[in-house]
């Protein structure tokens, strides 16, 4: 199928998906996220697998404040069946520090096969920080990270050109 354009605009494809941003509370300590996550991971299975659902691909993205994947607050949201993409899994933290995967990109891979194998996070201030915010002494110094972000983007490659992403929808229709 060839795209067409319209004042240059390419159509975004065929898969459709509801994107949920979080940032879940930090808290005096990590067990006080837990109930938190866990009722995330509730609320999109509920909002997945009942007939009232908007579409079972939901990608949920955000600060989550999980340490690492192998913390219980991982287990806590992908309970339902949420994960990583493969993409994602093998990197550093995305925290200044990159030691801790406080940010997340999810989705239920059992309803679909559209993220491709390419993601990362993206560092936006490397060894330039200083030229970002030169009054701070260092990226870690409070005042940096109240005028920019403290934690890294992350990103993923969604193919939205998917025939069988539109079938598996009239389908499910």
């Amino acid at each position: 199928m060839v795209a067409e354009t319209v004042h240059g605009i390419v159509p975004s494809g065929r898969f459709d998906f509801v994107a949920l941003t979080t940032h879940i509370r930090w808290g005096k300590a990590e067990a006080d996220r837990t109930d938190e996550l866990a009722m995330l991971a509730d609320y999109v299975e509920e909002r997945t697998v009942k007939d009232t659902a908007i579409d079972k691909d939901v990608i949920v993205m955000g600060d989550f404040n999980i340490p690492s994947k192998e913390s219980a607050l991982y287990k806590a949201v992908t309970k339902r069946g949420l994960e990583m993409p493969a993409a994602l899994a093998g990197l550093h933290g995305s925290n200044l520090a990159k030691d801790k995967r406080y940010d997340q990109i999810l989705h239920n891979p059992k309803y679909t096969t559209s993220f491709m194998n390419k993601g990362g996070v993206l560092d936006f201030f490397g060894s330039g920080w200083g030229k970002l915010f030169p009054e701070a002494k260092s990226p870690k110094d409070p005042k940096y990270t109240f005028e920019l972000s403290d934690h890294l983007p992350l990103w993923m490659l969604v193919n939205v050109a998917t025939d069988q992403e539109q079938l598996d929808e009239l389908l499910a229709g």
